[in-house]
């Protein structure tokens, strides 16, 4: 089951809960989306200044986008507006926050988890691995070359076409006649760069996983023999 859709509400009034699980002890959450089937949450979490976390990687793609403070990660530092897709066992640099920070973190196939590690795990698809300002290194576009498209005075960073479909997750911009700012807005995996990567891993990632499914099926269905008998049969073509 997907996540349930869920309209715009204010969170400001709800309390923060105690992250107290390995990776983020000393940050704070708010479930924001929560799909109860596989744990797929989106968060808005409120590091503690002083928070630090050591070389690790999560066995589910992450998304974060630091909506105010600092985040550093290795030699790098994100600042508000930043935006990182990391793919599921992609190992990131040591994390801390010398003065406090927010940012929406997005776990898209299973419930928070981490693993301390600086190896990334062999699967990996490190080259998804995304990181950009959204502020300052995408352009914005109105909702006129699209369709259906946003309501009117909405603005957003230009996506790339993937050749294949992929949901995507965009800033929207309402102008003053909306008498809204500009917010984050999620609606699945960003991919501003490497399209041509993303699209080739994503049919790479279809193919396991149809074939996943087909072993299931059979294992269902009962059409499933043992290693003897599968020897057996394939004894003619095993002769040296």
């Amino acid at each position: 089951m997907a996540r349930p859709h869920i309209e715009p509400y204010v969170e400001l009034n709800d309390p923060f809960r105690k992250f107290d699980i390995a990776g983020f002890k000393g940050s704070h959450y708010k479930v924001l989306s929560l799909d109860t089937d596989t744990g797929a949450c989106t968060l808005k979490v409120r590091f503690d200044g002083g928070y630090k976390r050591k070389p690790g990687l999560s066995y589910s793609d992450v998304e974060i986008f630091v909506i105010n403070g600092e985040i550093r990660v290795g030699k790098d530092s994100w600042r508000e507006g930043h935006y990182a897709y990391v793919p599921a066992g992609m190992a990131l640099d040591a994390l801390s926050v010398p003065q406090g920070a927010e940012a929406l973190v997005m776990f898209n196939d299973s419930e928070p988890n981490f693993e301390e590690s600086r190896d990334s795990h062999g699967l990996a698809l490190k080259e998804a691995f995304n990181s950009l300002n959204t502020y300052e290194d995408l352009p914005w576009m109105g909702n006129t070359l699209v369709n259906p498209a946003t309501a009117p005075g909405n603005w957003r960073p230009e996506p790339v076409h993937e050749t294949v479909a992929v949901p995507g997750s965009c800033l929207r911009c309402l102008t003053r006649q909306e008498r809204l700012s500009c917010c984050p807005v999620r609606t699945g995996a960003l991919e501003t760069r490497k399209f041509q990567t993303m699209s080739r891993l994503l049919q790479q990632r279809m193919a396991v996983l149809e074939g996943i499914a087909r072993g299931e099926m059979a294992v269902v269905e009962g059409r499933v023999v043992t290693h003897a008998e599968a020897k057996a049969r394939l004894a003619r073509w095993l002769k040296p």
